[in-house]
């Protein structure tokens, strides 16, 4: 009787386990979340731990919160990739994502980037009423100083759940072997 509980416990262990750990969670990002860029953006794409189902969604929203165009999104195993119409301006962007995990729930995340592309100095042509005097005088332009530190995300916290939720699990698992066990014996 007491082995049946010990491999039904065990056994209750191991899909707990399992399950914890079938959750599809972000690994990365490109751009990544807090990442200011300094260069046009074309596309956006996530990089997933597990597979990612095809009715997974992804949108990305400007500083007023209105949905970005996306000309595709496209899925391949772990990756959803999303290209953009035309290239965003500077501004900040939210991406929203939703996917289905392999244990079929519902899991979404989102995070945020910055586009800040400092235009160089254009050269302008300045023409006096005598042509001969033609000058070419550059456009001065403001230093901007781009803070590099990546802020935090939320797919990091999905990672540490994955991790820690297995170990829960085997330290109650245990802990009702344990008390199970005990009372078995007292009687």
């Amino acid at each position: 009787m007491i082995k049946k509980i010990i491999v039904l416990l065990t056994l209750s262990l191991v899909i707990c386990s399992t399950h914890a750990l079938a959750h599809t969670s972000l690994k990365s990002s490109t751009p990544s979340a807090g990442e200011v860029l300094t260069q046009s953006v074309y596309e956006v794409i996530l990089f997933f731990e597990g597979k990612v189902e095809q009715t997974s969604t992804l949108k990305v929203l400007d500083s007023n919160g209105q949905a970005v165009n996306l000309e595709s999104v496209s899925i391949k195993n772990g990756v959803m990739t999303g290209i953009f119409s035309n290239p965003l301006k500077n501004g900040e962007y939210l991406v929203k994502w939703k996917t289905i995990g392999a244990d079929a729930h519902p899991i979404n995340g989102e995070f945020s980037f910055a586009i800040e592309v400092i235009e160089k100095p254009k050269e302008i042509k300045v023409q006096t009423e005598n042509p001969i005097y033609e000058t070419k005088a550059p456009i001065q332009s403001k230093n901007v100083v781009i803070d590099e530190q990546p802020k935090s995300s939320d797919h990091e916290e999905y990672r540490v759940l994955a991790i820690l939720m297995p170990s829960v699990a085997a330290v109650f698992s245990i802990a009702g072997v344990g008390l199970l066990g005990w009372l078995l014996r007292r009687k």
